[in-house]
């Protein structure tokens, strides 16, 4: 196998688990939300006892709403805070742990005679911080969020009184009902928007670390290609663009599809990931008898093969299986069962009580 498949197959596996900790850190952000609830529903209440519903606009909703946006929009900030210094110690694991893949990748007659480094964290830290992701910097997606959460509520509010509502319905279709574990209020879609962007923050600081990366090391990088994780979740932008090649800089390679600041920043919630194109052994400069032939063989140049996700979990170890899918989903499809029938309509695995249903 060439040295750019197996980098290949190791970022798509820490690609997998990147993933999954940008879930992790979305709910436990959301968590700390939900807590919230009941104090807004009591502050919400409040503030509707205190309208005259005979004169009412929108502007005086808004002022009576302000309590309630004070206190989302300082949970917001403190908690968006508290995920950018996360996401600092987050970029440095993810740092470490690409160049310990290219250090055990790269064959050692050819590592010892080339200097493969880190990405600086510092500049890492500060390009992340620095560069907005869809369109806005971590602590503006802060404020943009208590901006349309309270929008969303006068509007809910106005409407409430103009259909005749009370103010207990009200309340509840801002909050949600416990019968409905409360995902059926407004509130809820703020919650959808919170869960995308901090999942894109996510992907936003792991594509910015393997950028620096591969800047840091251009002597011996040549260009990087566009690998989409190919299931039921991919967007169209994504597989468009996998296999696609582009410079360092993101200027494409042989077609005219944009960069979009690359994989992962793509679009919200984004799982591609920029994969390097290493130079072969001829054009880092060694000599033919320098080098053992399967040294040479494995050192081509190549891109990476096209590859899915459901390819690539085949070829894996069972164990490596084990860690993706989980032991009896890793059996299933050791029996024959495939990874898209593991996937639900929109995208999320089905628990074993639904797939044992389906086969």
């Amino acid at each position: 196998m060439s040295i750019s498949q197996k980098l290949l197959d190791g970022l798509i596996y820490q690609s997998i688990f990147i993933d999954r900790y940008g879930r992790s850190a979305a709910q436990k952000l959301l968590r700390s939300l939900l807590k919230l609830d009941p104090v807004i529903e009591r502050k919400l209440l409040d503030a509707l006892d205190g309208l005259n519903v005979y004169s009412l606009t929108l502007s005086q909703i808004e002022e009576a709403l302000q309590p309630i946006n004070e206190l989302y929009s300082n949970e917001l900030n403190s908690r968006f805070s508290e995920l950018q210094k996360e996401l600092e110690e987050f970029s440095q694991t993810v740092n470490e742990k690409q160049y310990a893949l290219f250090a055990s990748i790269i064959p050692i007659e050819i590592l010892s005679k080339i200097i493969f480094v880190a990405a600086s964290e510092t500049l890492i830290a500060v390009t992340a911080a620095e560069k907005p992701f869809q369109g806005r910097l971590l602590g503006e997606w802060a404020a943009k969020l208590a901006e349309v959460s309270l929008n969303k509520i006068v509007q809910a509010v106005y409407n409430g009184y103009v259909e005749g509502l009370t103010n207990q319905q009200i309340a509840r279709k801002i909050i949600g009902t416990k019968k409905n574990k409360y995902k059926d209020g407004i509130l809820e879609i703020n919650r959808k928007n919170v869960n995308s962007i901090v999942r894109t923050a996510v992907s936003h600081y792991a594509s910015t670390t393997r950028t620096e990366l591969f800047k840091a090391n251009e002597e011996y990088i040549k260009g990087q290609v566009w690998c989409s994780t190919l299931d039921t979740r991919t967007s169209p932008t994504c597989i468009a663009r996998d296999g696609k090649k582009y410079t360092l800089d993101g200027q494409p390679i042989g077609h005219q599809l944009p960069y979009l600041g690359g994989a992962g920043k793509a679009h919200f919630c984004c799982r591609s990931s920029m994969v390097p194109i290493l130079k072969s052994w001829k054009e880092m400069g060694f000599d033919f008898k320098e080098l053992k032939p399967s040294t040479r063989a494995s050192m081509d140049g190549q891109v990476p093969e096209d590859t899915k996700y459901s390819d690539w979990i085949q070829r894996q170890s069972f164990e490596r299986q084990v860690q993706v899918l989980g032991k009896e989903r890793a059996l299933l499809m050791r029996d024959g069962v495939t990874v898209e029938k593991m996937f639900t309509d929109n995208g999320e695995f089905l628990t074993l009580e639904q797939l044992k249903k389906i086969l």
